[in-house]
């Protein structure tokens, strides 16, 4: 051991001799010893620096190392993460373009429903109207038959107005949808039955005047016409709403020929042509003359009221005589268009004038005994086409038509 003591020392020696650095300075020589202690502990400190310079650059090389991994395991965690965001916002992208695709269908859904309720609305609107004028509104209301007691109430009254809500909260969008085309069939076919009615009435009115519809008309068929009745769009309730199209055509047809055959019917003179309490003292056809006291042939029908009784227009139309004509006296003469005239005889005074324009109920002239009478009274002709016609056939019309 002393000799591995010995040797190691030996070769400290060796490798650091006592070395001596000398130093001239203004002729005088000094020196400066360093020993084998000295250069071994200066040896020890640089080798120490080195090591710790060398530990230095690995910790650096190792801890970027160490970094570069770590930052790549985050970045592999923010790419991670971000494709997550990324299908999320995917989804709710996705989510969004559903909600508003199906927020579109259910908007066009409400939309078809609204129109379909318009027509129908439409529809029921105009099955509850007639176009015979009257003297302030220009229409009346007709009852369904002729024996009817009581006026015909609106089944849109009776019905649509009087049923009870319907609670759908607990059932769904479908069942509710089901229940609301139900109700629309039954308006649809309130809507039918009501034009059918007022078909049915006018053709009961026009049985009353002792005439044929086919005599108003022509012979031919009713002009086309009536209400204009927007169709639901198609495409939503695919055969459906055909199908509902279709039924719509059909009741709105249906109302144009009442509304054409209301029309023609509203130019008859059907109203009350003095516009006072009457009694009727002649009827029209044979009768004994009350002049000649033999057997004549009545071309009208007298009613008889009080002096200067107003007398009136029993139709629209216009005046197409006015002034004296023979036995009748003062009269006046409406042409009231479709082949209709009427006559007004035996006028204290006349109110109008030729080509005046007059509507139901509008004064015509005063009642009076002029030309051929025995005393103060109206005598009333109805012409149609050139033929002369019963009035109190008409008058019987007029009553049933205002019995709503």
């Amino acid at each position: 051991m002393m000799r591995l003591w010995q040797q190691l020392r030996e070769t400290i020696a060796r490798i650091f001799p006592e070395r001596q650095i000398y130093h001239r300075t203004e002729g005088r020589v000094s020196y400066i010893s360093i020993g084998t202690k000295l250069q071994l502990a200066a040896a020890a400190s640089v080798l120490i620096v080195a090591m710790w310079l060398l530990y230095g650059t690995a910790s650096v090389f190792l801890r970027g190392y160490v970094i570069s991994a770590h930052d790549r395991a985050n970045a592999y965690k923010v790419a991670h993460y971000e494709r997550l965001l990324q299908e999320a916002r995917s989804r709710e992208v996705s989510a969004r373009n559903l909600l508003q695709t199906r927020t579109v269908e259910f908007q066009q859904l409400a939309a078809n429903l609204e129109r379909r309720h318009s027509t129908l609305k439409q529809l029921l609107d105009h099955t509850s109207e007639t176009a015979i004028a009257d003297a302030n509104s220009g229409r009346v209301m007709m009852a369904s038959v002729a024996g009817d007691a009581t006026p015909r109430q609106s089944r849109v009254l009776s019905e649509a107005g009087e049923a009870p809500a319907r609670d759908f909260a607990s059932n769904g969008v479908n069942a509710r949808l089901t229940a609301l085309e139900a109700e629309q069939d039954r308006l649809m076919a309130v809507a039918e039955t009501k034009a059918e009615a007022r078909i049915e009435t006018v053709r009961e009115a026009v049985r009353l005047t002792g005439l044929r519809l086919s005599d108003l008309n022509g012979g031919e068929e009713l002009e086309l016409g009536g209400p204009y009745i927007e169709m639901a769009n198609e495409g939503l309730f695919g055969s459906t709403d055909s199908m509902f199209n279709d039924r719509v055509a059909r009741v709105a047809a249906r109302i144009a020929e009442a509304e054409e055959m209301e029309l023609t019917l509203a130019s008859a003179p059907i109203g009350n042509p003095v516009g006072a309490k009457t009694r009727r003292t002649s009827s029209f056809g044979s009768r004994v003359d009350p002049f000649t006291r033999h057997a004549a042939y009545h071309t009208g029908l007298d009613m008889a009221a009080y002096y200067r009784a107003p007398v009136v227009s029993t139709a629209a139309g216009t005046v197409s005589f006015a002034g004296w004509k023979g036995g009748y006296g003062r009269v006046v003469e409406v042409d009231h268009g479709h082949g209709f005239k009427t006559r007004y005889a035996h006028l204290s005074q006349i109110t109008v004038k030729k080509g005046a324009k007059v509507v139901t109920g509008d004064s015509i002239g005063l009642m009076g005994s002029t030309g051929r009478s025995s005393g103060t009274h109206l005598h009333y002709e109805v012409w149609f086409k050139g033929k002369v016609y019963d009035p109190s056939k008409f008058l019987k019309a007029g009553e049933y038509v205002q019995q709503s």
